[in-house]
């Protein structure tokens, strides 16, 4: 009787690390393609100017927060982010560092510019800048549904010369 007790029960525990293995495998798999498509959509907005990827890459109802700017919808995020590929010429948007963890996606990110249109009010500077920060997002189905971003705005202010340097 123990050893047929025993028996099933390494059967359920191999049972049980097969399928967790299997659904670690899957959970994976879809970071990995988060990533991907989170990556690409950022690419195409940031370095090629595609305001189009609003409209795949991110769910209707998306949320986007920073420290300044709370915005619910595609339409309002995506003219936020028009405000740089205008006010911004010769761009270059780096991910320095990116992970994923389930639903999540976290880069750590550069983006360089020179200002050469107008940018949240300010007339063109021609100053070329350099900004970093961190992104917190929520992907579902495919689709960027949250974005928190971390970034130096003062130091953007202050490099367009709108705030004097403290």
């Amino acid at each position: 009787m123990k050893r047929e007790y025993r028996s099933v029960l390494v059967w359920i525990f191999t049972g049980a690390l097969l399928i967790a293995g299997c659904e670690s495998e899957k959970n994976d798999g879809m970071v990995e393609e988060n990533i991907r498509i989170y990556s690409n959509a950022w690419d195409e907005i940031a370095n090629k100017g595609n305001l189009l990827v609003f409209d795949s890459a991110f769910a209707p109802a998306v949320v986007y927060d920073n420290v300044t700017t709370h915005l619910q919808g595609v339409d309002a995020v995506r003219k936020y982010f028009s405000e740089y590929v205008t006010g911004f010429s010769n761009r270059d948007f780096k991910v320095l560092e990116i992970y994923g963890q389930g639903d999540h996606v976290i880069k750590r990110w550069s983006f360089t510019g020179t200002h050469t249109g107008d940018f949240a009010g300010i007339k063109p500077t021609g100053k070329r800048i350099t900004v970093e920060g961190v992104t917190i997002a929520r992907m579902v189905n495919g689709k960027i549904t949250e974005e928190r971003d971390y970034a130096d705005d003062l130091g953007l202010m202050q490099k367009l010369g709108v705030i004097p340097p403290m």
